[in-house]
């Protein structure tokens, strides 16, 4: 909670409308999401997303969710979640929609 996240990533994309976005707060708990990206447009080379996010005090999760919203082509690479001031290490649990929150 209080710490502020660089989330990053890679994409090429063809064909597809697709939208990236941060999201905290889940199982009740609000939170604040934050559109990263959203867009029709396809390109041939890769391209470099970074987002910063601050996750508030009452939360301590971050979700990065991509929803594909038509049909084509989509890659991601090296996505990436890194803390800004904290250098401890964390465990990331996925998150499967039936199982408490930790």
């Amino acid at each position: 909670p209080g710490e502020t996240y660089i989330v990053s990533f890679w994409v090429l994309n063809s064909g597809c409308t697709f939208k990236v976005y941060a999201q905290t707060g889940m199982k009740g708990n609000s939170g604040i999401n934050e559109t990263i990206v959203q867009t029709r447009e396809s390109f041939s080379t890769w391209r470099y997303f970074e987002h910063a996010i601050k996750i508030p005090m009452n939360n301590d999760n971050l979700r990065f969710e991509a929803n594909i919203l038509t049909a084509g082509t989509l890659w991601f690479d090296d996505i990436r979640i890194e803390g800004v001031n904290d250098n401890e290490e964390r465990t990331i649990y996925p998150y499967r929609g039936d199982e408490e929150c930790k």
